[in-house]
């Protein structure tokens, strides 16, 4: 979202009828693009691509009580459109990343991340 401005990344977790309050994932200059996987009913990862100095796909661990680990930097990427949306999927306790790398020829690029 970025309300008033002000871009954020934020995550809301739903209970068993309603959602709860939005955990701000990261207010310090996302650009967007997230993604969410969910590690177990109360553990989820959140990735999104950071607009700081250098563009950069970030990640973090958070669970359903507002707890979160450091972010993560996985690797520089080109803040423009046609870098698309950064894309993971969980499998066997392990993360994979896929992004596209622009270029005169553009690439898909993948990366595994261990989420323990």
């Amino acid at each position: 979202t970025a309300a008033l401005g002000r871009p954020k990344i934020k995550v809301a977790f739903k209970n068993s009828e309603t959602f709860n309050e939005p955990i701000i994932i990261d207010d310090t200059s996302p650009i967007g693009r997230g993604d969410i996987v969910m590690i177990d009913e109360d553990i989820a990862v959140v990735s999104w691509i950071d607009g700081g100095q250098d563009s950069e796909i970030k990640y973090r661990k958070v669970n359903t009580g507002g707890s979160m680990s450091p972010v993560f930097s996985l690797t520089k990427i080109s803040e423009g459109r046609g870098s698309g949306f950064p894309q993971m999927e969980l499998h066997n306790n392990s993360l994979y990343f896929a992004w596209t790398e622009m270029g005169d020829v553009s690439k898909i690029r993948m990366k595994k991340v261990a989420i323990d």
